[in-house]
């Protein structure tokens, strides 16, 4: 079998894939996983960026609820969302954003017809990758949440590139306060 350079790079960890992983791994390292002690809020108003969707009957499955599929492209509608306001801020068009890893929480079902609300907000900032926590709502029910991993990325070398002071303040404010910043 004949190795083509991607393979190379990938196998000995020097392609695309080990810096995506060396970010996530960073990330980990600064504090525990959330899911350990992450008590997600049960509404809309404790996340700084909304967004909403209207569900459509395509997105039923043979069940008649919302398929698991479709809650991804949901939480990408709310991720979007802030990634594009985060370019606005920081006013460099050098960088981009992408996914490292993603976890979905079913909650409840979610039938058509209606309306969907996702909630996004920023739970950790690091370096040059950050942790979104993500919940959706129907009918003013949390039915999913989602945590992911984004990192920023340069356009040219496809390598992460660190926030700048701007972006690094607007992650910021899209964090929510502990009870001991409210007091």
């Amino acid at each position: 079998m004949v190795q083509t350079n991607a393979d190379v790079r990938t196998t000995t960890g020097r392609g695309p894939r080990f810096f995506l992983r060396s970010a996530v791994r960073d990330l980990a390292r600064v504090t525990p996983h959330p899911w350990h002690d992450w008590h997600m809020s049960e509404t809309i108003d404790d996340f700084p960026i909304r967004t909403y969707d209207k569900l459509r009957y395509s997105d039923t499955d043979k069940q008649g609820h919302v398929n698991n599929a479709v809650y991804s492209t949901f939480f990408e509608s709310g991720r979007v969302e802030f990634i594009d306001q985060a370019h606005q801020a920081a006013g460099h068009r050098d960088s981009e954003f992408v996914i490292a890893q993603l976890t979905i929480k079913f909650l409840q079902e979610t039938h058509w017809p209606g309306m969907v609300e996702v909630g996004s907000r920023v739970q950790r900032v690091g370096n040059s990758s950050l942790v979104v926590e993500q919940a959706l709502f129907n009918d003013e029910r949390l039915c999913a949440t989602a945590e992911s991993v984004i990192v920023q990325i340069n356009t040219q070398t496809r390598r992460p590139q660190p926030f700048d002071e701007d972006m690094r303040q607007y992650f910021s404010g899209l964090q929510p306060q502990k009870p001991s910043d409210v007091l």
